[in-house]
C-alpha cells in the first residue's frame, strides 16, 4: 500500500502544478483527470486486494481528500476547516475508499466468476474454507454492504450463499455493473 500511495503522491506532485491546480481548467475536468492520472495509480487493481485494515481504510481516505481538498483550493486552514472529508468526496463525485473497494471488488468477481476458469473457482472457494480472511469473504461483507444500501436490489440469499449469485453472473450479469 506504501508503494501505491507513493506512485499517486508522485502522479500528484508532477501534475498538481501545471494541470491538477490550474485555476483556468475546469474543476470537473480537472477532477476527471485525477481519478484517470493519480486515481488509477493509487487504487491499481483493487477488486483483487485482501480487505484493507479500517487504518489502511482511513489512510487511503486520507490521501484522496487531500488531493481533492489542493484542487478544490481548501489547503488553507481557515477554509477547509468547515468543509468536511464527506463534503469533499461529495464535491468531487468521488467515492471514499471502502465503497471504492466494494464496488471494485464486486465487479471484479462477477469477472472472475463469469469468465474465469474452473480451478480458479475452486481454488477460491478452497481458500474460503481455509483462510478465515480470505477474499471471499471480502466478496461476501461487499455484498452484505451493498445489500444494507438497496435490499430490493441485492437478495438476502447473496449475502449467504453465493450460488444464486454465480448463476447470476455466468448468464451474463444482466444490470450488475449498474447496480
Amino acid at each position: 500500500m506504501k508503494h501505491r500511495i507513493g506512485q499517486a503522491h508522485t502522479a500528484f506532485t508532477q501534475l498538481s502544478r501545471t494541470v491538477l491546480c490550474n485555476r483556468h481548467i475546469a474543476v470537473k475536468t480537472r477532477f476527471r483527470l485525477f481519478h484517470a492520472l493519480v486515481g488509477t495509480k493509487l487504487f491499481f487493481g483493487l477488486g483483487a486486494w485482501p480487505t484493507p485494515s479500517p487504518r489502511q481504510i482511513e489512510k487511503l481516505n486520507a490521501v484522496v481528500t487531500k488531493c481533492l481538498r489542493k484542487i478544490l483550493g481548501l489547503t488553507h486552514h481557515q477554509d477547509s476547516s468547515h468543509t468536511t472529508n464527506a463534503q469533499v468526496f461529495a464535491i468531487a463525485q468521488c467515492l471514499d475508499a471502502r465503497a471504492r473497494i466494494a464496488q471494485d471488488r464486486l465487479l471484479f468477481a462477477q469477472k472472475v466468476f463469469q469468465h474465469g476458469p474452473a480451478f480458479l473457482h475452486h481454488m477460491l472457494h478452497r481458500e474460503f474454507s481455509d483462510v478465515p480472511n480470505s477474499w471471499l469473504h471480502g466478496v461476501f461483507a461487499d455484498l452484505e454492504w451493498l445489500h444494507k444500501l438497496d435490499a430490493k436490489a441485492v437478495p438476502d440469499i447473496w449475502t449467504r450463499d453465493l450460488t444464486t449469485l454465480i448463476d447470476h453472473w455466468q448468464q451474463g450479469g444482466p444490470g450488475w455493473k449498474a447496480l
